[in-house]
């Protein structure tokens, strides 16, 4: 079984981008365990995501993980705040090693192999998954294959109506 695994933000990340169908500009978890797809992020994303299941079948917070206490503790590095929080989310969903695109964070992969966690880089298996278009990605391209068909109806109908003269 592959485990997929993502920390980014929607708006840099064309695979997050795929995965969530939400705008979002904080880094956020995605993982895909067992058919089962996690999202972990800012409390302020509950609300977007427990209205998505079609994306999330979970969503954990990252006050859920420990953000506070990491936040709080003096001793703590700053930057380490958010390749711990991955961390935590794998741990938490019992997982030891990971497939991630090419342009996973690197100080996140560092820090998750100095863990234990393995993680196997294969931008394929990202490629073959944007392939296949979620429901709104569908949904999407259908409305702009519409709006090209009536701009092509209405440039036809315009030329026809004009002045061959002029």
């Amino acid at each position: 079984m592959t485990t997929l695994l993502l920390y980014d933000d929607s708006v840099r990340s064309p695979e997050m981008r795929h995965e969530i169908g939400l705008a979002v500009g904080d880094p956020i978890v995605f993982l895909d365990h067992g058919g089962r797809r996690i999202v972990v992020g800012s409390i302020l994303e509950r609300g977007g995501f427990e209205q998505r299941e079609d994306v999330v079948d979970e969503f954990w917070t990252y006050d859920e993980l420990g953000y506070e206490d990491l936040i709080k503790d003096p001793a703590f590095p700053l930057h380490h705040i958010g390749p711990e929080l991955v961390l935590r989310a794998v741990r938490k969903a019992g997982i030891d090693a990971a497939t991630v695109p090419p342009t996973f964070r690197l100080n996140v992969a560092d820090y998750l192999r100095e863990a234990g966690v393995s993680l196997d880089v294969d931008a394929e298996a990202w490629q073959v998954r944007r392939r296949h278009k979620a429901p709104w990605e569908l949904e999407g391209v259908e409305r702009a294959q519409r709006a090209a068909e009536t701009a092509m109806l209405t440039a036809a109908r315009m030329l026809r109506e004009a002045d061959a003269t002029s």
